[in-house]
């Protein structure tokens, strides 16, 4: 027996995200800043299928929580395997420096990126 799809859901991704900067002046005169920007975003990527799966299931077995297993979530779509929930977390320092007529930028940023399937 193979399970035959009866409803497929497939919502567009959404996306969480969340930015915070703090800016630092570390010296006046010649303006010498230090900016720390935090950036958070989450994808959510997920589709939704109820098939024949948990029904038969419930049938053969005469319980009706088998009837459940018909629902699912899907992290396939056009034939290609995506991550259910992408987690980006980031940090970035900035420093600046800038005179009458002469600014110079320096950064480096971190960057962690964490997908669940």
């Amino acid at each position: 027996f193979s399970p035959q799809g009866l409803i497929r859901f497939e919502p567009p991704e959404m996306t969480f995200s969340f930015q915070k900067e703090k800016q630092f002046i570390l010296y006046a005169p010649a303006s010498a800043i230090l900016m720390v920007t935090f950036e958070f975003t989450a994808v959510v990527k997920a589709g939704f299928v109820l098939d024949t799966l948990g029904i038969q299931q419930a049938i053969d077995s005469g319980d009706p929580a088998k009837g459940l297993n018909s629902f699912a979530l899907v992290d396939t779509f056009d034939g290609v395997d995506e991550p259910l929930i992408t987690l980006t977390a980031s940090i970035r320092f900035t420093l600046s420096a800038s005179a009458v007529i002469v600014k110079i930028e320096v950064w480096g940023q971190i960057t962690f990126i964490v997908t669940i399937d």
